[in-house]
């Protein structure tokens, strides 16, 4: 089994520190493809406009909004970036998520409920994966730890 660990320091949202992802995959597709999903034909100016948006000739749109509507239905989605090195948008799935977030200062309300928190950061990490598990590591200072893991592959436990 393939395992990738990406390290997060660019969520300004939560304290995340970092990604363990499981049968890790991604689609890539151009800024013209992206404009042209979502009505905007001919985009001869298309450009990031923020983390999470593209412009296309003026108007902007989430790339979240891109993959998830393309990939409705399929259980591994978990998260839309955009990809640095090749110059698109990056849709990417995996069979599991496992994030850690360090519970300190104004992030220490994250280990106060560890499924609500969890379930805030499904969204950027684990879109399409159910919440398998959240626990609180005890050391100092506490990390929340959240389990995702897709409903297509659930591990044979003779595999293990």
């Amino acid at each position: 089994m393939r395992y990738i660990l990406l390290l997060i320091p660019f969520f300004a949202f939560a304290n995340v520190t970092s990604e363990l992802v499981t049968g890790a995959d991604r689609k890539l597709f151009s800024y013209t493809q992206v404009c042209e999903f979502f009505g905007v034909k001919d985009a001869l100016l298309a450009s990031k406009e923020s983390s999470s948006k593209i412009d296309c000739m003026g108007k902007s749109f989430e790339i979240s909004n891109f993959c998830e509507k393309k990939y409705t239905g399929n259980l591994n989605y978990t998260k839309a970036r955009f990809d640095l090195v090749d110059g698109k948008i990056a849709c990417h799935f995996s069979d599991t998520v496992i994030l850690e977030l360090v519970c300190k200062g104004k992030y220490s309300k994250f280990c106060k409920n560890t499924n609500e928190s969890c379930n805030e950061l499904k969204s950027e990490f684990a879109h399409s994966l159910d919440l398998s598990t959240s626990m609180i590591l005890e050391i100092y200072p506490p990390r929340l730890k959240c389990f995702f893991q897709s409903k297509s592959k659930i591990p044979n436990s003779t595999n293990l």
